[in-house]
C-alpha cells in the first residue's frame, strides 16, 4: 500500500511513522524518488501537521539518513547545509554529517582517479 501512495496523498493520510519509514524508503529508491524527499525536509510540510516536534525530528532524520544511502540530491544538499550550520537537534545534525560524510568520500575517491 505504501509503496502506491503518492506524496500528496501522503500528506492528507495519517501515516504512521513505520508506514512512513516504508514510503521514504520506496522514494529513496530511485532518483525522481529523491527528488520527492527534499520536498519532504521542508519544516513546513503538510504531513507534519498535527504531529509533535520530536516525531517531526525523527521523520526529516529518516528522510536524511535514507538521502544518505540512496544519495544526494541538489535540494537535498541546502537542507543538509542547514542543519551542519544552524541545527539544534542532535539526530538530525548527525544525519546531515553522515551524508556530508560521505560526500567528502565520493570526492577523494573521484580525486585519486584523475
Amino acid at each position: 500500500m505504501v509503496e502506491s501512495l503518492t506524496l500528496q496523498d501522503a500528506a492528507t493520510a495519517a501515516l504512521t511513522e513505520p508506514q512512513f519509514v516504508a514510503l521514504v524508503e520506496a522514494l529513496s529508491a530511485d532518483q525522481a524518488g529523491r527528488e520527492q524527499l527534499a520536498d519532504l525536509l521542508r519544516e513546513d510540510h503538510l504531513l507534519y501537521d498535527q504531529r509533535g516536534s520530536a516525531t517531526v525530528v525523527r521523520m526529516r532524520g529518516w528522510i536524511l539518513l535514507a538521502l544518505a544511502r540512496a544519495g544526494l540530491t541538489e535540494a537535498s544538499l541546502l537542507f543538509v547545509l542547514e542543519e551542519l550550520d544552524a541545527g539544534r537537534d542532535p539526530y538530525l545534525v548527525a544525519a546531515a554529517a553522515l551524508r556530508a560524510a560521505r560526500l567528502v568520500l565520493i570526492h577523494r575517491r573521484r580525486s585519486r582517479r584523475l
